[in-house]
Protein backbone atom coordinates (compact mmCIF):
# COMPACT_ATOMS: atom_id res chain seq x y z
CA UNK A 1 0.00 0.00 0.00
CA UNK A 2 1.21 3.56 -1.22
CA UNK A 3 2.11 5.65 1.86
CA UNK A 4 0.12 8.69 2.57
CA UNK A 5 1.98 12.28 2.85
CA UNK A 6 -0.08 15.44 3.54
CA UNK A 7 1.27 18.77 2.49
CA UNK A 8 0.01 21.45 4.91
CA UNK A 9 -0.30 24.40 2.44
CA UNK A 10 0.14 25.25 -1.08
CA UNK A 11 2.29 27.66 -0.84
CA UNK A 12 5.33 27.44 -3.24
CA UNK A 13 7.12 25.01 -0.81
CA UNK A 14 4.29 22.91 -0.55
CA UNK A 15 3.51 22.57 -4.34
CA UNK A 16 7.13 21.66 -4.95
CA UNK A 17 7.67 19.07 -2.32
CA UNK A 18 4.17 17.60 -3.10
CA UNK A 19 5.33 16.99 -6.65
CA UNK A 20 8.68 15.56 -5.84
CA UNK A 21 7.32 13.37 -3.62
CA UNK A 22 4.78 12.01 -6.19
CA UNK A 23 7.34 11.33 -9.10
CA UNK A 24 8.89 9.70 -5.86
CA UNK A 25 5.78 7.23 -5.25
CA UNK A 26 4.00 8.38 -2.77
CA UNK A 27 0.42 9.09 -2.11
CA UNK A 28 0.20 13.26 -1.60
CA UNK A 29 -2.27 15.18 -0.45
CA UNK A 30 -1.96 18.78 -0.31
CA UNK A 31 -4.50 20.86 2.39
CA UNK A 32 -4.43 24.66 1.55
CA UNK A 33 -6.75 26.92 4.01
CA UNK A 34 -7.41 29.87 1.32
CA UNK A 35 -9.42 29.84 -2.01
CA UNK A 36 -5.96 30.14 -3.86
CA UNK A 37 -2.51 28.84 -4.03
CA UNK A 38 1.00 30.33 -3.70
CA UNK A 39 0.99 31.60 -0.59
CA UNK A 40 2.39 35.37 -1.20
CA UNK A 41 3.64 34.64 -4.38
CA UNK A 42 -0.39 35.00 -4.99
CA UNK A 43 -1.92 37.94 -7.49
CA UNK A 44 -4.62 40.92 -6.41
CA UNK A 45 -7.52 42.17 -8.99
CA UNK A 46 -9.59 45.15 -8.41
CA UNK A 47 -11.23 48.02 -11.00
CA UNK A 48 -9.88 46.61 -13.90
CA UNK A 49 -6.15 46.63 -12.01
CA UNK A 50 -3.98 43.51 -11.48
CA UNK A 51 -0.79 43.12 -8.57
CA UNK A 52 1.26 40.55 -7.77
CA UNK A 53 1.24 40.30 -3.76
CA UNK A 54 4.70 39.31 -3.12
CA UNK A 55 7.76 39.09 -5.33
CA UNK A 56 7.76 40.67 -8.49
CA UNK A 57 11.13 39.50 -9.74
CA UNK A 58 12.49 35.88 -9.88
CA UNK A 59 16.54 35.29 -8.98
CA UNK A 60 18.05 31.81 -9.95
CA UNK A 61 15.15 31.19 -12.60
CA UNK A 62 17.16 28.14 -13.07
CA UNK A 63 15.57 26.07 -9.97
CA UNK A 64 12.72 26.60 -11.74
CA UNK A 65 13.57 25.07 -14.39
CA UNK A 66 15.02 21.82 -12.59
CA UNK A 67 11.40 21.66 -10.90
CA UNK A 68 9.59 20.77 -13.73
CA UNK A 69 12.39 19.33 -15.37
CA UNK A 70 12.57 16.51 -12.54
CA UNK A 71 8.50 16.68 -12.68
CA UNK A 72 8.78 15.10 -15.89
CA UNK A 73 7.44 18.42 -17.80
CA UNK A 74 9.69 21.63 -19.55
CA UNK A 75 9.10 24.75 -17.89
CA UNK A 76 8.58 26.97 -21.46
CA UNK A 77 5.32 24.72 -21.91
CA UNK A 78 3.78 26.44 -18.67
CA UNK A 79 5.52 29.86 -18.41
CA UNK A 80 7.77 32.75 -19.96
CA UNK A 81 10.69 34.35 -18.70
CA UNK A 82 11.78 37.74 -19.83
CA UNK A 83 14.43 39.94 -18.49
CA UNK A 84 14.37 43.25 -16.65
CA UNK A 85 16.97 46.08 -17.48
CA UNK A 86 17.45 48.00 -14.94
CA UNK A 87 16.77 45.25 -12.51
CA UNK A 88 15.76 48.23 -9.85
CA UNK A 89 15.57 52.13 -10.21
CA UNK A 90 17.13 53.87 -6.85
CA UNK A 91 16.11 57.17 -6.03
CA UNK A 92 18.54 59.05 -3.12
CA UNK A 93 17.22 62.11 -1.26
CA UNK A 94 19.24 65.29 -2.09
CA UNK A 95 20.43 63.78 -4.69
CA UNK A 96 19.34 64.28 -8.33
CA UNK A 97 21.16 61.45 -9.42
CA UNK A 98 19.24 58.06 -10.52
CA UNK A 99 20.73 54.32 -10.13
CA UNK A 100 19.89 51.95 -12.56
CA UNK A 101 21.02 48.81 -11.58
CA UNK A 102 22.14 46.05 -13.84
CA UNK A 103 23.36 42.07 -14.07
CA UNK A 104 25.21 43.92 -16.78
CA UNK A 105 28.84 44.86 -15.36
CA UNK A 106 29.85 47.25 -17.63
CA UNK A 107 26.52 48.93 -17.53
CA UNK A 108 26.68 48.72 -13.83
CA UNK A 109 29.51 50.77 -13.49
CA UNK A 110 28.50 53.37 -15.87
CA UNK A 111 25.81 53.70 -13.96
CA UNK A 112 27.35 53.70 -10.54
CA UNK A 113 29.90 55.88 -11.72
CA UNK A 114 26.91 58.82 -11.88
CA UNK A 115 26.70 58.26 -8.11
CA UNK A 116 30.24 57.77 -7.27
CA UNK A 117 33.05 57.45 -9.87
CA UNK A 118 35.39 55.87 -7.06
CA UNK A 119 32.73 53.57 -5.88
CA UNK A 120 32.26 52.49 -9.22
CA UNK A 121 36.25 51.08 -9.91
CA UNK A 122 35.48 48.87 -6.71
CA UNK A 123 32.61 46.93 -8.45
CA UNK A 124 33.75 44.29 -9.78
CA UNK A 125 36.34 43.65 -6.95
CA UNK A 126 32.73 43.70 -4.59
CA UNK A 127 31.20 41.19 -7.28
CA UNK A 128 34.08 38.70 -7.09
CA UNK A 129 33.92 39.24 -3.31
CA UNK A 130 30.07 37.89 -3.24
CA UNK A 131 30.89 35.26 -6.52
CA UNK A 132 33.38 33.90 -3.25
CA UNK A 133 31.06 33.86 -0.64
CA UNK A 134 28.32 32.12 -3.46
CA UNK A 135 31.00 29.61 -4.24
CA UNK A 136 31.63 28.56 -0.68
CA UNK A 137 28.39 28.17 0.38
CA UNK A 138 25.81 27.63 -1.89
CA UNK A 139 25.96 23.53 -2.07
CA UNK A 140 25.88 23.37 1.76
CA UNK A 141 23.60 26.32 2.84
CA UNK A 142 21.13 26.39 -0.35
CA UNK A 143 21.20 23.09 -1.49
CA UNK A 144 21.23 20.78 1.56
CA UNK A 145 19.64 19.61 4.26
CA UNK A 146 22.53 21.59 6.45
CA UNK A 147 20.71 20.16 10.08
CA UNK A 148 21.55 16.25 8.94
CA UNK A 149 24.09 15.31 10.48
CA UNK A 150 25.06 12.70 7.38
CA UNK A 151 24.44 15.26 5.04
CA UNK A 152 26.95 17.98 6.75
CA UNK A 153 30.07 15.56 7.63
CA UNK A 154 30.20 14.58 4.27
CA UNK A 155 34.14 13.81 3.12
CA UNK A 156 33.53 16.41 0.76
CA UNK A 157 32.43 18.89 3.24
CA UNK A 158 35.23 18.16 5.71
CA UNK A 159 37.11 19.22 2.92
CA UNK A 160 35.33 22.51 2.70
CA UNK A 161 35.48 22.97 6.51
CA UNK A 162 38.46 25.29 6.39
CA UNK A 163 37.63 27.35 3.95
CA UNK A 164 34.25 28.29 5.61
CA UNK A 165 36.60 29.83 7.30
CA UNK A 166 36.35 32.65 4.80
CA UNK A 167 33.03 33.28 4.89
CA UNK A 168 32.71 36.52 6.41
CA UNK A 169 30.07 35.67 9.08
CA UNK A 170 31.89 37.40 11.95
CA UNK A 171 31.63 41.33 10.23
CA UNK A 172 28.07 42.53 9.57
CA UNK A 173 27.09 43.21 6.12
CA UNK A 174 26.77 46.76 6.10
CA UNK A 175 30.25 46.88 7.79
CA UNK A 176 31.36 44.59 4.50
CA UNK A 177 29.88 46.91 1.85
CA UNK A 178 32.13 49.79 3.53
CA UNK A 179 34.51 48.19 3.03
CA UNK A 180 34.26 48.87 -0.39
CA UNK A 181 32.33 51.44 -1.13
CA UNK A 182 32.17 54.66 0.65
CA UNK A 183 29.00 56.80 -1.15
CA UNK A 184 26.66 56.70 1.45
CA UNK A 185 23.80 56.17 -1.39
CA UNK A 186 25.66 53.21 -2.74
CA UNK A 187 26.05 51.57 0.11
CA UNK A 188 22.26 51.74 0.49
CA UNK A 189 21.97 49.91 -2.58
CA UNK A 190 24.23 47.03 -1.05
CA UNK A 191 22.66 46.88 2.32
CA UNK A 192 19.12 46.80 1.10
CA UNK A 193 20.03 43.04 0.07
CA UNK A 194 19.67 42.26 3.72
CA UNK A 195 15.62 42.72 3.41
CA UNK A 196 15.62 40.03 1.23
CA UNK A 197 15.67 37.89 4.11
CA UNK A 198 13.73 40.32 6.22
CA UNK A 199 16.94 41.36 8.06
CA UNK A 200 19.07 44.46 9.55
CA UNK A 201 22.16 44.84 7.32
CA UNK A 202 23.81 46.00 10.39
CA UNK A 203 23.46 42.91 12.64
CA UNK A 204 22.86 40.48 9.33
CA UNK A 205 26.30 38.26 8.73
CA UNK A 206 28.47 39.90 5.96
CA UNK A 207 27.81 35.99 4.07
CA UNK A 208 24.33 37.42 3.28
CA UNK A 209 26.04 39.57 0.78
CA UNK A 210 25.80 36.28 -1.55
CA UNK A 211 22.42 37.85 -1.61
CA UNK A 212 24.07 40.39 -4.15
CA UNK A 213 25.57 38.10 -6.36
CA UNK A 214 22.30 35.79 -6.52
CA UNK A 215 20.52 39.53 -8.15
CA UNK A 216 24.07 40.29 -10.53
CA UNK A 217 25.73 37.33 -10.76
CA UNK A 218 23.48 35.19 -12.10
CA UNK A 219 20.33 34.73 -14.35
CA UNK A 220 16.98 36.78 -13.16
CA UNK A 221 13.97 37.00 -14.71
CA UNK A 222 9.93 38.23 -14.52
CA UNK A 223 7.21 36.01 -15.25
CA UNK A 224 5.39 36.94 -18.08
CA UNK A 225 1.51 37.59 -16.84
CA UNK A 226 2.74 37.45 -13.10
CA UNK A 227 5.28 35.77 -10.68
CA UNK A 228 1.48 34.67 -9.85
CA UNK A 229 1.35 32.62 -12.89
CA UNK A 230 4.22 30.36 -11.22
CA UNK A 231 1.83 29.25 -8.34
CA UNK A 232 -0.62 28.44 -11.36
CA UNK A 233 1.58 26.99 -13.32
CA UNK A 234 2.63 24.53 -9.74
CA UNK A 235 -1.13 23.64 -9.57
CA UNK A 236 -1.51 22.49 -13.35
CA UNK A 237 1.44 20.00 -12.69
CA UNK A 238 0.44 18.61 -9.13
CA UNK A 239 -3.16 17.82 -11.16
CA UNK A 240 -1.48 16.45 -14.39
CA UNK A 241 0.14 14.21 -11.81
CA UNK A 242 -2.50 13.17 -9.27
CA UNK A 243 -1.86 15.35 -6.78
CA UNK A 244 -4.94 16.48 -5.39
CA UNK A 245 -5.07 20.05 -3.78
CA UNK A 246 -8.17 20.85 -0.88
CA UNK A 247 -8.86 24.46 -0.81
CA UNK A 248 -10.65 26.02 1.96
CA UNK A 249 -9.70 23.14 4.08
CA UNK A 250 -7.47 24.76 7.13
CA UNK A 251 -5.54 22.14 9.57
CA UNK A 252 -7.23 22.44 12.65
CA UNK A 253 -4.57 19.91 14.60
CA UNK A 254 -1.53 17.54 13.86
CA UNK A 255 -1.96 14.65 15.75
CA UNK A 256 0.12 12.37 17.15
CA UNK A 257 0.85 10.01 20.20
CA UNK A 258 3.90 12.10 21.91
CA UNK A 259 6.76 10.78 19.82
CA UNK A 260 5.29 9.92 15.95
CA UNK A 261 2.48 12.01 13.67
CA UNK A 262 -0.73 10.01 13.53
CA UNK A 263 -2.50 12.53 11.57
CA UNK A 264 -4.66 15.74 10.66
CA UNK A 265 -7.49 16.87 11.61
CA UNK A 266 -9.93 19.31 10.05
CA UNK A 267 -12.98 20.96 10.68
CA UNK A 268 -14.55 17.95 8.63
CA UNK A 269 -12.27 15.01 8.64
CA UNK A 270 -9.39 13.30 10.72
CA UNK A 271 -6.67 11.65 7.90
CA UNK A 272 -4.63 9.00 9.06
CA UNK A 273 -1.00 9.63 8.42
CA UNK A 274 2.29 9.14 10.01
CA UNK A 275 4.18 11.71 7.74
CA UNK A 276 3.40 16.00 7.20
CA UNK A 277 5.32 18.25 5.25
CA UNK A 278 4.13 21.52 7.00
CA UNK A 279 4.81 24.36 4.37
CA UNK A 280 3.04 26.67 7.24
CA UNK A 281 5.31 29.03 9.87
CA UNK A 282 7.19 26.21 12.03
CA UNK A 283 6.62 28.27 14.89
CA UNK A 284 3.08 29.63 14.04
CA UNK A 285 2.73 25.32 13.47
CA UNK A 286 4.15 24.31 16.97
CA UNK A 287 1.96 27.20 18.66
CA UNK A 288 -1.61 26.56 17.09
CA UNK A 289 -1.75 23.02 15.43
CA UNK A 290 0.48 20.39 18.04
CA UNK A 291 -0.44 20.34 21.31
CA UNK A 292 1.98 18.28 23.78
CA UNK A 293 4.83 20.20 22.72
CA UNK A 294 5.79 23.23 24.89
CA UNK A 295 9.12 23.00 25.57
CA UNK A 296 9.73 23.02 21.79
CA UNK A 297 7.06 26.05 20.78
CA UNK A 298 9.10 28.09 23.69
CA UNK A 299 12.21 27.58 21.85
CA UNK A 300 10.83 28.57 18.41
CA UNK A 301 9.03 31.41 19.78
CA UNK A 302 12.16 32.80 21.35
CA UNK A 303 13.69 33.34 17.90
CA UNK A 304 13.66 36.53 16.39
CA UNK A 305 10.87 37.03 13.68
CA UNK A 306 12.39 38.35 10.47
CA UNK A 307 10.60 42.13 9.41
CA UNK A 308 6.92 42.67 8.23
CA UNK A 309 5.55 45.12 5.72
CA UNK A 310 2.43 47.16 4.91
CA UNK A 311 1.59 46.81 1.25
CA UNK A 312 -0.61 49.95 -0.91
CA UNK A 313 -1.95 48.35 -4.25
CA UNK A 314 -3.08 51.68 -6.15
CA UNK A 315 -4.36 51.90 -9.57
CA UNK A 316 -3.15 55.24 -10.52
CA UNK A 317 -3.99 57.27 -12.94
CA UNK A 318 -1.33 58.43 -16.02
CA UNK A 319 2.16 56.36 -17.15
CA UNK A 320 5.00 57.46 -15.05
CA UNK A 321 8.26 57.15 -17.47
CA UNK A 322 10.93 58.30 -14.88
CA UNK A 323 10.10 54.93 -13.20
CA UNK A 324 10.93 51.17 -13.97
CA UNK A 325 9.74 48.49 -13.27
CA UNK A 326 11.28 47.81 -9.64
CA UNK A 327 12.03 51.27 -7.92
CA UNK A 328 13.27 52.38 -4.56
CA UNK A 329 13.26 55.69 -2.85
CA UNK A 330 15.37 55.63 -0.04
CA UNK A 331 15.21 57.17 3.57
CA UNK A 332 17.83 59.85 4.60
CA UNK A 333 19.36 57.81 7.55
CA UNK A 334 18.94 53.73 6.33
CA UNK A 335 20.20 51.92 9.35
CA UNK A 336 18.25 54.16 12.03
CA UNK A 337 15.46 52.52 9.76
CA UNK A 338 15.74 49.39 10.54
CA UNK A 339 16.71 50.57 15.00
CA UNK A 340 12.89 51.35 14.43
CA UNK A 341 11.99 48.02 12.96
CA UNK A 342 13.94 45.94 15.19
CA UNK A 343 14.73 47.84 18.53
CA UNK A 344 11.63 50.38 18.48
CA UNK A 345 9.02 48.40 16.54
CA UNK A 346 7.77 51.40 15.64
CA UNK A 347 7.27 53.31 12.30
CA UNK A 348 10.44 55.80 11.17
CA UNK A 349 10.04 59.07 10.82
CA UNK A 350 11.53 58.68 7.18
CA UNK A 351 10.32 55.38 5.39
CA UNK A 352 12.45 53.89 2.35
CA UNK A 353 9.60 53.02 -0.16
CA UNK A 354 9.71 50.06 -2.91
CA UNK A 355 7.16 50.87 -5.73
CA UNK A 356 6.90 47.66 -8.53
CA UNK A 357 5.25 48.54 -11.50
CA UNK A 358 4.60 45.47 -13.70
CA UNK A 359 2.17 47.30 -16.08
CA UNK A 360 5.63 48.50 -17.71
CA UNK A 361 6.12 45.03 -18.47
CA UNK A 362 2.48 43.68 -19.05
CA UNK A 363 0.34 46.94 -20.16
CA UNK A 364 -2.78 44.23 -19.16
CA UNK A 365 -2.24 44.72 -15.84
CA UNK A 366 -3.93 48.67 -15.83
CA UNK A 367 -6.42 50.12 -18.26
CA UNK A 368 -4.77 52.28 -20.57
CA UNK A 369 -3.33 55.57 -19.63
CA UNK A 370 -3.14 53.86 -16.01
CA UNK A 371 -0.55 51.66 -13.91
CA UNK A 372 -0.98 49.15 -11.62
CA UNK A 373 1.88 50.20 -8.20
CA UNK A 374 2.57 47.80 -5.58
CA UNK A 375 4.09 50.10 -2.85
CA UNK A 376 5.75 48.48 0.02
CA UNK A 377 7.46 49.87 3.10
CA UNK A 378 9.34 47.52 5.77
CA UNK A 379 7.29 46.93 9.07
CA UNK A 380 8.23 45.93 12.55
CA UNK A 381 6.35 42.48 12.96
CA UNK A 382 3.28 42.17 15.37
CA UNK A 383 3.98 43.38 19.29
CA UNK A 384 1.39 44.44 21.87
CA UNK A 385 0.62 47.88 21.75
CA UNK A 386 0.96 48.25 18.03
CA UNK A 387 -2.57 50.39 16.81
CA UNK A 388 -2.43 49.25 12.71
CA UNK A 389 -5.98 51.34 12.45
CA UNK A 390 -3.96 54.27 13.61
CA UNK A 391 -0.75 53.25 11.53
CA UNK A 392 -1.56 52.76 8.45
CA UNK A 393 -3.07 56.40 7.22
CA UNK A 394 0.25 57.65 8.89
CA UNK A 395 2.16 55.40 7.08
CA UNK A 396 0.17 56.27 3.77
CA UNK A 397 0.73 59.84 4.35
CA UNK A 398 4.77 59.07 4.99
CA UNK A 399 4.73 57.08 1.33
CA UNK A 400 2.80 59.93 -0.32
CA UNK A 401 5.32 62.48 1.28
CA UNK A 402 8.15 60.34 0.16
CA UNK A 403 7.17 60.39 -3.24
CA UNK A 404 6.17 63.79 -3.54
CA UNK A 405 10.05 64.57 -2.50
CA UNK A 406 11.09 63.19 -6.10
CA UNK A 407 8.27 64.72 -8.08
CA UNK A 408 5.93 62.47 -7.71
CA UNK A 409 2.38 63.88 -6.11
CA UNK A 410 0.37 60.98 -6.22
CA UNK A 411 -2.57 62.23 -3.61
CA UNK A 412 -5.21 63.06 -6.68
CA UNK A 413 -4.11 60.18 -8.97
CA UNK A 414 -5.18 57.16 -7.22
CA UNK A 415 -8.07 55.94 -8.46
CA UNK A 416 -8.20 52.51 -6.55
CA UNK A 417 -6.32 50.97 -3.50
CA UNK A 418 -6.28 48.10 -1.03
CA UNK A 419 -4.05 47.43 1.62
CA UNK A 420 -2.07 44.12 2.78
CA UNK A 421 -0.71 44.84 6.89
CA UNK A 422 1.08 42.28 9.15
CA UNK A 423 -2.18 41.50 10.68
CA UNK A 424 -3.44 40.37 7.09
CA UNK A 425 -0.30 38.40 6.62
CA UNK A 426 -0.66 36.71 10.11
CA UNK A 427 -4.24 35.61 8.96
CA UNK A 428 -3.52 34.11 5.28
CA UNK A 429 -0.11 33.07 5.43
CA UNK A 430 -0.19 31.45 9.09
CA UNK A 431 3.26 33.61 9.82
CA UNK A 432 4.92 34.17 12.81
CA UNK A 433 3.61 37.56 14.32
CA UNK A 434 3.07 39.21 10.87
CA UNK A 435 6.94 38.34 9.63
CA UNK A 436 7.25 37.87 5.94
CA UNK A 437 10.33 35.34 6.26
CA UNK A 438 10.21 33.44 9.62
CA UNK A 439 13.21 34.35 11.93
CA UNK A 440 15.22 37.31 11.01
CA UNK A 441 18.81 36.89 9.92
CA UNK A 442 20.55 39.47 12.18
CA UNK A 443 22.59 36.57 13.86
CA UNK A 444 25.44 34.67 12.51
CA UNK A 445 24.16 31.33 13.34
CA UNK A 446 20.83 31.86 11.90
CA UNK A 447 21.34 29.40 9.70
CA UNK A 448 22.15 26.55 11.91
CA UNK A 449 18.59 28.29 14.28
CA UNK A 450 16.17 28.52 11.67
CA UNK A 451 14.06 25.04 11.83
CA UNK A 452 15.06 22.32 10.34
CA UNK A 453 13.28 20.61 7.46
CA UNK A 454 13.10 17.39 9.38
CA UNK A 455 11.73 18.10 12.62
CA UNK A 456 13.33 15.54 15.93
CA UNK A 457 10.80 16.40 18.06
CA UNK A 458 8.23 14.51 16.22
CA UNK A 459 9.03 11.53 13.87
CA UNK A 460 7.39 12.47 10.64
CA UNK A 461 7.09 15.85 11.06
CA UNK A 462 9.12 18.11 7.87
CA UNK A 463 8.77 21.74 7.31
CA UNK A 464 9.05 23.43 4.14
CA UNK A 465 8.53 27.34 3.17
CA UNK A 466 10.26 30.36 4.33
CA UNK A 467 10.53 30.11 7.93
CA UNK A 468 12.58 26.53 7.68
CA UNK A 469 15.95 25.79 5.85
CA UNK A 470 17.62 27.22 3.34
CA UNK A 471 14.90 30.64 4.04
CA UNK A 472 12.34 33.12 2.07
CA UNK A 473 12.33 33.76 -1.65
CA UNK A 474 10.78 32.27 -4.75
CA UNK A 475 14.17 29.55 -5.16
CA UNK A 476 14.91 29.15 -1.80
CA UNK A 477 11.26 27.60 -0.90
CA UNK A 478 11.40 25.26 -4.18
CA UNK A 479 14.53 24.38 -2.30
CA UNK A 480 13.01 23.78 0.77
CA UNK A 481 10.27 21.62 -0.75
CA UNK A 482 12.40 19.86 -2.95
CA UNK A 483 15.23 19.06 0.34
CA UNK A 484 11.89 17.96 2.77
CA UNK A 485 10.89 15.80 -0.46
CA UNK A 486 14.04 14.12 -0.64
CA UNK A 487 14.11 13.57 3.68
CA UNK A 488 10.88 12.33 3.70
CA UNK A 489 11.94 9.47 0.81
CA UNK A 490 14.95 9.08 2.98
CA UNK A 491 12.91 8.14 6.38
CA UNK A 492 9.85 7.15 5.18
CA UNK A 493 9.27 3.83 3.44
CA UNK A 494 6.91 4.05 0.63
Amino acid sequence: MTKKIIVIGAGLGGLSAALMLKIRGFDVCILEQNSFAGGKAGERIKDGFRWDTGPSLITMPFVIDNLFRESGACREDYLTFETIDPLCRYFFPGNPNILNASSDPDRMVRSLSQISPQDAKHWNDFLEYTRKLYRLTADLFLYSPIHEVRDLLTFKNLLRFPSLLQIDAFRSMHKAVSHYFQDPNIRQVMDRYATYVGADPGKAPATLNIITFVEYGLPVAYIKGGIARLSEALVKRCHETGVPIRFNTPVKEILHNGKRITGVRTDNDHISTSAVVANSDAVSTFETLIRGKERTTRRLTKLEPSLSGLAFFWGVKGTYPQLAHHNIFFAKNYLEEFHHLFVTRDISPDLTVYVAVTSKKDPGHAPQGCENWFVLVNMPYLSKGHDWDAWIPEVREKVLEKLAEFGLDMRNRILTESTLDPRDIKHLYGSNRGSIYGISSNDRRTAFRRPANRNRALKGLYFCGGSSHPGGGVPLVILSGKIAAELVTRYERI
